[in-house]
């Protein structure tokens, strides 16, 4: 699937629905307003008298005075309808399904113009959607903390308290950065630790929570990541992992092994760490290796920016897709 072109259908599609949507409710009003209608009608006959007097009129004098005339009773007309629409509970923003990019679909930033997150977060979820993993309604109440043990155990869990206080400040952890972005003085994050210990539901979290607050994010695995930029070429994909205020890696070091792939990762690495540094957005990583694990697969060049670059976030305690069966 071509999910660019699908995303720009979608967006047109829900364009239009807004649009009918608005014109429905204006013409039960007019319907129910005769003082509407009316001030509508008047409204039209008063912009053409001004068309006309701008060209028809001969003398300049007299033009100027009726133009002026004209315009004063135009404005007054238009602020009788806005006064009479919003008394009605109808406010002109309601005509577009995003009021940031008044439909466009486009804003501009940072001098550049750039996809709308309202285009962005469509983008995403459909690239998400593809992901078996990916859990579109998941929240931060859904992250139960309980799931894990309440025992210490430095031997088995390699840290001085129990894993469910780990995770507990862990959780508030993570509640905090998404809640924070975009800021350059949050650091970027990995998660570490084996599977099925919560990396990818709480991923899932954090990108629910900041696209409902309009905030552009892409989740993606990062096999399905290389794929489309090391093997595919896939330049829009590329652009979004440079653009995005959240870029979420999910299951790194689980794609395939190509000298390609290292200089793609660090080329993103570089890319996102400069536009953090200047705007605040943020990246987080997730994967199952430990830093040993990491320092063996990755070169020096792809660590040392890791490591020096991300605060390292481990997740301990048992399987918990166990625990919940």
């Amino acid at each position: 699937m071509d999910f660019y072109a699908e995303a720009e259908r979608i967006l047109s599609q829900k364009v239009r629905e807004t649009q009918k949507a608005a014109q429905g409710k204006m013409q039960q009003l007019r319907d129910s307003l005769p003082e509407l209608i009316c001030l509508e009608n008047k409204i039209k006959e008063t912009g053409l008298s001004l068309v006309k007097c701008s060209i028809l009129s001969k003398n300049v004098d007299a033009q100027e005075t009726n133009k002026n005339t004209l315009t004063t009773r135009l404005e007054e007309l238009s602020a009788k309808k806005d006064a009479l629409l919003k008394e009605k509970g109808i406010f002109p923003e309601e005509v577009y399904y995003c009021p940031v990019c008044k439909d466009t679909g486009y804003i501009e930033a940072n001098g550049k113009r750039q996809r709308c997150s309202c285009f962005l977060n469509i983008y995403t979820e459909l690239l998400m959607g593809e992901q078996t993993e990916w859990d579109t309604s998941c929240d931060f109440t859904d992250f139960k903390t309980d799931l894990y043990p309440d025992v210490t155990d430095k031997t088995r869990y390699g840290i001085e308290k129990s894993p469910r206080a780990h995770m507990e400040w862990l959780f508030e952890l993570c509640k905090d950065f998404t809640g924070r972005i975009p800021d350059t003085g949050v650091k970027n994050m990995i998660f570490t630790g084996k599977t099925g210990l919560g990396k990818s539901f709480l991923c899932s979290c954090m990108a629910n929570e900041l696209i409902r607050r309009g905030v552009s994010v892409l989740y993606i695995k990062a096999p399905e990541m290389f794929n489309e930029i090391t093997f595919n070429n896939n330049q829009e994909l590329r652009r979004q992992l440079y653009s995005v205020q959240l870029l979420i890696i999910d299951d790194l070091g689980t794609e395939k092994q190509t000298d390609m792939r290292y200089s793609d990762l660090l080329e993103i690495l570089e890319k996102r760490q400069m536009l953090h540094n200047k705007f605040g957005y943020a990246t987080v990583i997730s994967t199952n290796m430990d830093p040993k694990g990491l320092l063996s697969y990755y070169d020096e060049r792809i660590c040392s920016r890791l490591f020096g670059n991300y605060d390292l976030i481990r997740f301990v305690g048992e399987d918990i897709r166990l625990i919940k069966k």
